[in-house]
């Protein structure tokens, strides 16, 4: 019996080798962070990437705690715009927000990275800070900056930013500030104390928007620093108190207090070591 023939292969035609290459071309990984971001925004379908991308990369460069107002930016800006569908766009899908503006662009406007935003470029290697916003009633003020001592050392090991109200300018929005923080943050470190609850504006602003970052898994870390009812609190029960022996740390000396912010300060860091990072440590 004759061997069966078998068929040369056949060249591929210039078309097919053409569509292989880029195929090739987009399963390679990125060359830089910002070309990894604007690919990541293209993959969630953000509007007009590809038009503004020279605009996004100039809005990453700055970090979370800057912000750049949407004249200076898009010149041409004005309602109806592609320049306005990418900005609501970007606000849609919860990357960027307008400043105060309840969601509504106009050219006056200041353009301000979320949460989530903040992640994304972080997870694409890019240089930005996540921000820790500290909340407090301004009776416990010394606990606040006895917390502050502790805290600070994640900035000289993370990229990251403490926030507090503190950080609000003489002239400047505070309601808008804070708004913006809260949005912006990635951990929050509550100072839990019978004055935190008695706060109107902590119970009608701030617990609110850190109850819906709950539900966002973003990290929340209650430390209670006076005696109180904290466990008849439905929200607050349910996460873990600390010092996790549930004794507030206005009841132990001073070697207790130091010991107990340390072991927060390290539980912090090692959940902020376990997320994707640009620069995670200087370690």
């Amino acid at each position: 019996m004759a061997p069966k023939k078998t068929e040369p292969p056949q060249s591929k035609t210039d078309e097919e080798v053409s569509k292989q290459n880029v195929e090739s071309d987009l399963k390679k990984p990125p060359k830089d962070p910002e070309e990894a971001f604007i690919q990541k925004l293209i993959e969630i379908e953000i509007d007009h990437v590809e038009k503004f991308k020279d605009k996004l990369i100039e809005m990453l460069k700055m970090k979370p705690k800057q912000s750049v107002k949407v004249k200076d930016v898009f010149p041409k800006f004005r309602k109806g715009s592609d320049e306005h569908k990418f900005l609501s766009s970007l606000n849609k899908k919860d990357i960027a927000r307008p400043q105060g503006g309840g969601g509504q662009w106009t050219d006056n406007r200041n353009i301000i990275l979320t949460a989530t935003g903040v992640d994304i470029a972080i997870e694409c290697g890019l240089p930005v800070q996540p921000f820790v916003f500290v909340s407090y009633s301004h009776k416990d003020r010394d606990w606040k900056n006895r917390v502050d001592e502790h805290l600070s050392v994640l900035k000289q090991t993370f990229v990251v930013e403490l926030w507090s109200d503190k950080k609000i300018g003489i002239g400047e929005k505070w309601g808008w500030e804070i708004d913006d923080a809260l949005m912006r943050a990635k951990a929050f470190v509550l100072l839990i104390s019978s004055s935190f609850f008695n706060s109107e504006f902590i119970r009608d602003k701030e617990i609110p928007s850190i109850r819906d970052k709950l539900l966002k898994e973003k990290f929340v870390f209650p430390i209670l620093v006076r005696p109180c009812a904290w466990e008849a609190v439905d929200w607050l029960k349910e996460l873990q108190i600390r010092p996790e022996d549930g004794r507030a740390l206005s009841t132990g000396n001073e070697a207790y207090i130091d010991s107990k912010l340390a072991e927060i300060t390290i539980e912090i860091y090692k959940k902020f070591l376990e997320q994707p990072s640009a620069d995670n440590a200087k370690a």
